[in-house]
């Protein structure tokens, strides 16, 4: 007897269960809690290193942020084709504010796929900047894509950064220290890394009820390693906009469809896109999306290693 089902449903029917189980698995991560926060690094470096086998994936995630829209005027007739980089360029935009990063010494802590880091070098002309990711097939797949003269890319964990102490000007980070085991060890990096006067300046998902005061804790993180905060914005409904933006561009339909079958739940879990379990959370606010600009001061120089010994 033959199936009563369309080949539409019968995909849809074998794509259900992998949808719930992406879906548990992701929401787990998300946790701010001790063991999630152990597996979170391994678990994203596994999926990271399997999208860089994967010229199809690779294409699709040039960059991987939410990305950022104050308004839909703010795409071009160029833009919508490309959507979600634009978007994502934008988020770095906003990232970067006020901050003028022209000859100076940057670096991206998780620059990912390297996206972000080549749009600084690219359209805010800073000296040098250098991108930083733990997982070495990103890093790869950056010194082979992304080509600059001001752009470099290496290998180091954020959580103990190969950069001389107060050796640089700015550090960017976009939505990555929710991977690490520790924002708070990550931010007395930073704090070492930055020269005094230098800026922070992150965005990042903040997991857990507002009632839990995330944004809070981590305002304190980054009192706590010495750094003054200049600002401090929600941006979530950026985000969002921005998620809706990509989840209607046809052109990115397009792309996702190359995408192998079951790779596609997890692809778009963790893009955000609309209808997924991490679009609501963040709808809901049990997610938002948070920009913070820091300041190093003066009076928190490192001391150099004659002054410690």
């Amino acid at each position: 007897m033959g199936s009563s089902l369309s080949a539409s449903d019968q995909r849809a029917t074998v794509r259900r269960p992998r949808v719930a189980l992406v879906r548990f698995l992701l929401t787990g991560l998300s946790r701010d809690s001790p063991i999630p926060r152990l597996i979170r690094r391994p678990v994203w470096n596994a999926f990271y290193s399997m999208n860089r086998r994967d010229g199809t994936v690779a294409d699709l995630m040039t960059f991987l942020n939410v990305g950022y829209l104050s308004d839909l005027d703010e795409l071009s007739d160029e833009d919508t084709s490309d959507v979600a980089d634009r978007v994502s360029e934008l988020l770095y935009d906003q990232v970067v504010g006020a901050v003028d990063l022209a000859g100076l010494e940057v670096v991206e802590v998780g620059c990912g796929p390297g996206g972000g880091s080549a749009y600084l070098a690219r359209a805010h002309h800073p000296a040098s900047l250098v991108g930083v990711d733990i997982n070495k097939k990103m890093i790869d797949w950056c010194r082979e894509r992304h080509l600059a003269s001001n752009l470099r890319f290496l290998q180091g964990d954020a959580q103990d950064l190969p950069i001389a102490s107060d050796s640089v000007d700015v550090i960017v980070n976009v939505e990555s220290s929710h991977c690490y085991p520790s924002r708070a060890r990550f931010f007395q990096e930073v704090a070492r890394v930055l020269r005094p006067g230098g800026s922070f300046l992150i965005a990042d998902a903040i997991f857990g009820d507002l009632d839990k005061k995330g944004s809070d804790l981590v305002s304190a993180q980054l009192r706590s390693a010495g750094l003054r905060i200049e600002d401090c914005v929600d941006i979530s409904e950026n985000a969002l906009a921005a998620r809706d933006a990509v989840s209607r561009s046809r052109n990115f339909q397009l792309r996702t469809e190359k995408l192998p079958s079951l790779m596609m739940p997890f692809v778009e879990e963790s893009l955000c896109l609309k209808g997924t379990r991490i679009y609501e959370m963040m709808v809901s606010r049990q997610i938002r999306y948070m920009r913070w600009r820091a300041l190093k001061p003066a009076e928190l120089a490192t001391p150099s290693s004659a002054e410690r010994s």
